[in-house]
């Protein structure tokens, strides 16, 4: 599980360092930051409630990928590809 979350953050923190990371709204960088400090169920929560809000296209499409990193980390395959392709068909360049 820790081989997961690793390479999980090194796949945000990668894509991170291609593009400078935008100012996300409150409750989506709050989620980040759970998600940052192994928090994912707390994360997992406020990526849900963040997404019932009207977010910017790659706001919500970001909160997509998270969703699939923690359903990853939960070994929880058949959700992680779901929230993927949410997050893609959100926004191709997530």
């Amino acid at each position: 599980m820790a081989h997961l979350r690793s390479l999980a953050l090194l796949f945000v923190l990668t894509a991170g360092a291609a593009s400078a990371q935008p100012a996300y709204r409150p409750e989506v960088q709050k989620a980040v930051d759970l998600f940052t400090r192994a928090e994912d169920e707390r994360a997992q929560a406020l990526f849900h409630k963040a997404l019932k809000r009207a977010l910017p296209i790659p706001e919500a499409a970001l909160c997509h990928v998270y969703l699939g990193l923690i359903a990853l980390n939960a070994l929880d395959t058949e959700h992680a590809r779901a929230a993927f392709h949410q997050a893609l068909s959100i926004d191709p360049h997530a």
